[in-house]
């Protein structure tokens, strides 16, 4: 039996998480801790989960956001359904090209998918519009 080229998953263009910079107060709070008390390493490591709960991702025909670490759910939106792509950066983060990207679609008015934190978000926007046929 054959499968419709539809059906199978495109190989990821793209794939992250959330920066370090997001959790930029957790790492001063953790590192303080762990100077003091030991008790750091429990706020270190609450980091690392808080992060691996997040995965981003472009294939060549979807965007997709998939949370969780037993139980996930995903949200994704066509790369051909996507209207507009918002670019946020703020302090120091975003002078480093860390910033939030927001995917919305004509369906709605607000952001459908939000990439927060990201690292290169201007590449990574560019790299949506590149996949849409524009420049």
């Amino acid at each position: 039996m054959s499968t419709p080229a539809d059906s199978t998953p495109a190989a990821p263009l793209w794939t992250g998480h959330p920066s370090h910079w997001l959790y930029f107060w957790w790492w001063f709070l953790g590192i303080l801790l762990l100077a003091a008390y030991g008790a750091g390493l429990l706020v270190i490591a609450g980091i690392f989960i808080a992060r691996a709960r997040h995965t981003y991702m472009i294939t060549p025909r979807m965007i997709m956001i998939e949370t969780g670490l037993v139980a996930k759910s995903s949200s994704e939106i066509r790369i051909q359904d996507i209207r507009s792509i918002n670019l946020l950066k703020h302090g120091i983060a975003g002078f480093l090209g860390v910033g939030d990207l927001e995917f919305s679609s004509a369906a709605t008015d607000r952001a459908e998918i939000t990439f927060r934190a990201i690292p290169h978000a201007s590449a990574v926007r560019d790299m949506v519009r590149q996949q849409q046929g524009g420049s």
